[in-house]
Parts: structure tokens; C-alpha cells; sequence
């Protein structure tokens, strides 16, 4: 049951859990195979990652990219630079942001290191 950045979802994963608003209503049911469409309303809604069928990820996704924990290290370190003064004012908010910079940063990182060698 991984979790999955919208950003790292393809069409044809499944979903292996429902997908609800913040009032609990169901916008997408478990079991639901993710196409493009969907994909993108996802990202318009501002859902953030999703639970994903493990067998529907070997099967229709490319390998996920392996980061390496030094690489993640310095995107915490340039996350947490670009975010120094917002201090504690934006709480869970700030926090699940922190976390999608670094992993967006990590990520490109990443891709650099792997076209350079």
C-alpha cells in the first residue's frame, strides 16, 4: 500500500484506497484505474498523494526512481533554507509543503545526477 506524490502517478495504477474531500465525501472509489483525466483532476483538487496497488505499479509504471538518502539529506537542508522565516505560522500546512519542496527537489536532483554520469 504505497503512497504516491500525484506528480508520480501514471494511467492504469489502481487505487487501493478511496480518495475523499475534507468532508469525507468519496471523490474516487477504491479500485478505480487512474487514467490521465483523472490524474489531472487530482492535481486541480490539490490532492497530494494517493495509496496505489503495489501490482498495479510493477505493471504500468516505469521503476520509481531510487533517491539516495545524501541526496534527500540536501534537499531537507535547501528546503528548510527557503523556508527559514516562515517559522511555526503556517503549522501542518508548512510542514506537508517542506515535504513536497524536498521531495521535488530530491527528485530533479536526481534526474541531474543520473544525465550527468
Amino acid at each position: 500500500m504505497p503512497k504516491l506524490f500525484v506528480e508520480d502517478l501514471a494511467p492504469d495504477m489502481v487505487l487501493e484506497k478511496p480518495i475523499t474531500d475534507q468532508y469525507g465525501l468519496i471523490l474516487f472509489q477504491q479500485g478505480m484505474v487512474l487514467s490521465e483525466r483523472t490524474i489531472n483532476t487530482l492535481r486541480m483538487w490539490g490532492v497530494s498523494e494517493v495509496s496505489i496497488e503495489t501490482a498495479s505499479i510493477s505493471e504500468s509504471a516505469p521503476p520509481a526512481t531510487v533517491i539516495d538518502p545524501a541526496v534527500i539529506a540536501e534537499a531537507q537542508v535547501i528546503t528548510e533554507a527557503l523556508f527559514r522565516n516562515a517559522g511555526t505560522r503556517g503549522g501542518i500546512f508548512t510542514r506537508e509543503l517542506m515535504r513536497h519542496v524536498a521531495h521535488r527537489i530530491a527528485k530533479q536532483r536526481t534526474e541531474e545526477l543520473s544525465n550527468a554520469g
